[in-house]
């Protein structure tokens, strides 16, 4: 048998990121956006047998991966005036579920 999913995580503060089945999280990993080593939240998703199968189970209302997650602060962009590129100038936060 073989396993397809993720897991979703959000660091002390509030940074969130999604990680393949196939890697191990241990206390040393470090959020993408901050560095932080404190993990808060941490939620795993099965998609082994993909995403209708999730539907089926659960229903149409079915969310998966950073959609469960409410938004606390937006990210904040900045737009190059000479060229038009716009870069992630602070990450997206989010709020900690059941808290």
């Amino acid at each position: 048998m073989s396993y397809e999913g993720f897991e979703l995580y959000i660091c002390e503060n509030g940074h969130a990121w999604q990680e393949g089945a196939t890697t191990f999280y241990d206390d040393e990993h470090a959020c993408p956006d901050c560095n932080s080593t404190k993990t808060v939240y941490n939620q795993s998703f099965d998609c082994t047998n993909g995403c209708e199968d999730c539907r089926d189970n659960y229903g149409e209302d079915y969310k998966c991966g950073l959609d469960v997650l409410e938004v606390n602060t937006p990210a904040e962009h900045s737009t190059c005036k000479c060229c038009g590129h716009t870069r992630e100038t602070k990450p997206t936060t989010y709020k900690i579920p059941g808290k």
